[in-house]
């Protein structure tokens, strides 16, 4: 198929359309779509044409990218657009500690977006590096070190302490030698947590930003519910320590690009 002949635009609404991989898996012509889409913008990078529109639908489109043999295509798009080269000399190694609220109000639109997020930034921290090792920890009232396996999947029912993350995390920080080694830090939320409970989680981050070289806060809140975490975060000033909120699919790409200026320079 010719670029020219492909309404590239149209392919991405009729997609937005979708609603998840059942009614997907019904429909042929949305195969049909996804794939024209998908080589559109493969055919785009190879021209330097791609847009930050095909950017914004790649970086969180699951049939087209996640699990996909087309990442590498599209991280390096996403390079371009943000400007970033990889080092000539990598640092030796860092750790990435990645924090999730497993409870019974993070669904998997949340925990979608979430990997989504982790994926890029992920990719992006190993550009610096020669070696990075990753600590998955998920927490409902209670936290546990877990595989990567079901960091994304895994679910309890009940309610949120966000200190619970916080404290499991800072406990993995200090069996690392945090002064030699750089650690960064990523925490994935809907926002909720017990009211209670957000003045012990504001004094265990800053705790953690003492010892860590960057906390991004990333929560999910398509609702634009009132965010019980958010009301204390809000208030912590630390040029280490940002906070991101998405609302839709699109906003990850803007989120990463605010990570990137953050870990990257």
């Amino acid at each position: 198929m010719e670029l020219n002949t492909i309404d590239n635009k149209k392919l991405l609404e009729d997609f937005a359309k979708s609603f998840g991989r059942a009614a997907f898996d019904k429909e042929p012509q949305l195969h049909r779509q996804v794939e024209d889409m998908k080589n559109e913008i493969l055919k785009r990078m190879q021209s330097n044409i791609i847009t930050t529109t095909d950017l914004k639908y790649s970086l969180a489109d699951e049939y087209v990218i996640i699990g996909n043999e087309n990442v590498e295509s599209i991280f390096t798009a996403l390079k371009n657009k943000l400007n970033i080269v990889t080092p000539i000399t990598k640092k030796k190694s860092a750790t990435i500690i990645s924090i999730i609220d497993s409870s019974g109000s993070m669904g998997s639109f949340e925990k979608y977006l979430s990997q989504c997020v982790s994926l890029w930034t992920e990719k992006l921290i190993e550009l610096k590096y020669e070696k990075v090792n990753h600590r998955f920890i998920s927490h409902h009232t209670e936290a546990q070190e877990v595989h990567r396996d079901v960091f994304f999947v895994k679910g309890e029912s009940g309610g949120t302490i966000i200190s619970s993350g916080l404290n499991k995390a800072n406990e993995r920080i200090n069996y690392i030698d945090y002064e030699n080694q750089d650690i960064y830090v990523f925490q994935y939320s809907d926002g909720d947590n017990l009211t209670s409970d957000n003045d012990v989680s504001v004094r265990v981050l800053k705790d953690i930003l003492n010892k860590v070289n960057q906390f991004e806060y990333v929560e999910i809140n398509q609702y634009s519910r009132s965010s019980t975490i958010m009301s204390a975060y809000r208030n912590v000033q630390n040029s280490k320590f940002n906070a991101h909120v998405l609302r839709e699919k699109n906003d990850v790409l803007k989120t990463v690009e605010s990570i990137s200026s953050a870990i990257m320079f």
